[in-house]
């Protein structure tokens, strides 16, 4: 292949990156649509507020939490997959701009993926702790293994990202 041919090959990819930017525009929509299950939710919440039982309030505000995480998930894929993949944000524009945004590399970003998937499945398997009695004991089993499989996936790639980066770091010439 000669050099211009090589060119515009590199050229053309180094622009499909765009091709992204609906991806994250989607997740965008995304985030509307649970912001409106969420609103959905709390007005629910509230016309049942007086006779739910303690419990049964619980796990509704557990059930608004997981709509958060969700929704923080969202927005962190969103905002660090765009700056990741396609471009830089400008940080002139916004003096608001928030510090973490900066700072999670794609290693990060998996590694706070993992850690809300798992926040979520703990909350979902306390909602299931907290109607037992109308739970199935085969499908708590299966919470707890899922539950497990995350947590363990997890610390592997913790573990993973922490020896590539301690490789990384300066040679030992002593």
């Amino acid at each position: 292949m000669n050099t211009r041919a090589r060119h515009a090959l590199q050229i053309s990819l180094l622009l499909s990156r765009w091709l992204l930017a609906p991806f994250y525009g989607m997740l965008a929509l995304g985030l509307c649509l649970l912001l409106y299950k969420g609103g959905v939710h709390l007005y629910e919440m509230m016309l049942h507020v007086t006779t739910s039982s303690e419990s049964a309030l619980t796990i509704d505000l557990l059930k608004l939490v997981d709509l958060t995480l969700l929704a923080s998930l969202i927005v962190i894929v969103i905002i660090s997959g765009y700056e990741n993949f396609i471009t830089a944000f400008r940080r002139d524009v916004d003096a608001d701009w928030p510090v973490w945004m900066s700072q999670i590399d794609f290693s990060a970003l998996k590694l706070k993926l993992l850690g809300s998937i798992l926040a979520i499945a703990t909350i979902q398997l306390l909602e299931i702790y907290l109607d037992l009695p109308n739970v199935k004991e085969r499908d708590i089993l299966w919470y707890v293994v899922v539950l497990l499989a995350f947590a363990l996936a997890g610390l592997l790639m913790a573990l993973t990202d922490y020896f590539n980066h301690k490789s990384d770091g300066p040679a030992d010439h002593g």
